[in-house]
């Protein structure tokens, strides 16, 4: 079952049972969530029958401690209103007598989160406004430099936007496809808007059928022009980004960490970052990240 199940009916159970650890969200497979996790095992222990509810995991593939650790202890997913505004809402309220739309809107928890969230916006963009005034763009020139200038970022900008489509041309994969199916050639990755560099291609697969998503899972397919289906396991330089926390508690722990920073191998964008010029030798290390066709920027 899914979380759906467990969120929908009234029906606890004495034990649940986990038989495989990642799902399809509709975009890809990946690891369930804390939210999910707890959503889901909350549901063992029957009250007033059990002491104790009892959740089991049936491992199926090899998982990382951080990721283990972060389904079992991690925080619960946000909470965010999903409240949209249509055109069919605003008219069915018009349509009820003593209704006012503006007050049923200004109550609802989607403008409570936006009204939160107005004064730190406010106070970012005028200290972005502050800055931008403050800058010379060419310090002691005339308008017309300034004007020089600025059409050379509306040229820079338009080449970026060249270089983006050529990159999404080279990503198809009856072009890039015949370059990554051989082991020991590099490429370089960007995932989740991070650049990796350069890593080795360990081994490319094809994941096959649509999994347990059904049409659902063959549209996304069809929309991603087929990249999805096609898998890269990449050798990358990386850092574990709980080296980031500078917590008195995460330093206890530094020493331990660093010992068994060599059994660790597999790297998600996720518990992972990109090493740095500044990141000493002792916290880097190499992992095998799982990329799609649409994370390659270059390639050897």
């Amino acid at each position: 079952a899914t979380e759906t199940f467990a969120i929908g009916i009234n029906m606890p159970a004495k034990t649940v049972v986990f038989t495989n650890t990642r799902k399809w969200d509709g975009k890809e497979i990946r690891w369930v969530t804390s939210g999910e996790y707890i959503q889901m095992s909350g549901r063992a222990g029957r009250r007033g029958k059990d002491d104790r509810g009892v959740v089991i995991q049936m491992m199926d593939e090899k998982m990382e401690p951080a990721v283990c650790k972060g389904i079992l202890y991690g925080d619960p997913d946000p909470l965010n209103s999903s409240y949209r505004i249509s055109y069919n809402m605003l008219l069915n309220m018009l349509r009820v007598e003593d209704v006012d739309p503006e007050y049923l809107l200004r109550a609802s928890f989607h403008q409570y989160q936006q009204e939160s969230e107005a004064p730190a916006l406010e106070a970012q963009a005028d200290q972005h406004d502050a800055e931008a005034k403050s800058i010379e763009v060419v310090p002691g020139g005339t308008e017309e430099d300034v004007a020089l200038v600025g059409e050379y970022f509306g040229m820079d900008r338009q080449l970026l936007l060249t270089q983006r489509k050529m990159i999404k041309v080279q990503r198809r994969p009856e072009h890039i496809l015949p370059f990554v199916q051989s082991s020991g050639r590099l490429i370089d990755v960007t995932i989740d808007g991070e650049n990796y560099g350069w890593g080795v291609i360990v081994r490319y697969r094809k994941k096959a059928g649509t999994g347990t998503a059904g049409s659902a899972g063959q549209a996304a397919v069809d929309a991603a022009g087929g990249a999805g289906v096609h898998a890269i396991d990449v050798l990358l330089s990386c850092v574990d980004r709980h080296f980031d926390d500078t917590s008195q508690a995460a330093e206890a722990r530094r020493e331990e960490d660093l010992a068994n920073l060599g059994l660790l191998w597999r790297g998600t964008s996720q518990h992972c970052r990109p090493a740095g010029a500044a990141d000493g030798p002792e916290v880097v290390s190499m992992r095998e990240f799982t990329v799609g066709l649409d994370s390659i920027d270059r390639i050897s």
